[in-house]
């Protein structure tokens, strides 16, 4: 049998939380992109949520 290496909740959690930062980060930065487009786009015209 073979057995795997215990991995220390650190690790684990770490693991566990990365993806969802990256998501977080590039979500963020998309959703930055595209309000700066929308306000370059209207020009003085205020945005109206």
């Amino acid at each position: 049998m073979s057995e795997q290496p215990q991995r220390s909740k650190g690790i684990a959690t770490f693991q566990i939380v990365w993806p969802w930062l990256l998501v977080l980060v590039i979500g963020g930065a998309a959703a930055y992109g595209c309000y700066a487009y929308l306000v370059h786009e209207r020009g003085v015209e205020p945005i109206v949520w």
